[in-house]
């Protein structure tokens, strides 16, 4: 990203956006073989794409209370999907025959 010229708060972002979806992926999407990261970048945007073959990461919702994350699966789930989504300008999740795909877009 220093190559690109890119802002540090933005890269800070997208690592801490990245890490999280690969985490989110990993635990809870059924990943099924190796997940591939796609980074783009221009002078406005980064944009970042994981590909995976299991489920899509499932986004939306409010943030979840303490004991909700503490007490169920489905709490660190819709935590992991809210911290994703609030790190990012814009988050995708998509699937087509068996292929998920995660794209997120940060704007310089």
């Amino acid at each position: 990203a220093a190559i690109w010229g890119a802002r540090r708060d933005v890269v800070a972002r997208v690592e801490f956006a990245v890490q999280q979806a690969a985490e989110a992926i990993v635990e809870m999407c059924q990943v099924t073989g190796t997940i591939s990261v796609e980074i783009g970048y221009d002078e406005f945007d980064i944009d970042v794409t994981l590909t995976y073959p299991g489920n899509p990461l499932e986004l939306g919702g409010r943030l979840p209370t303490r004991d909700e994350i503490l007490e169920s699966e489905e709490g660190a789930r819709r935590l992991a999907a809210f911290l994703i989504v609030q790190r990012s300008d814009e988050v995708k999740a998509t699937a087509n025959g068996g292929i998920a795909t995660l794209a997120l877009h940060f704007r310089h």
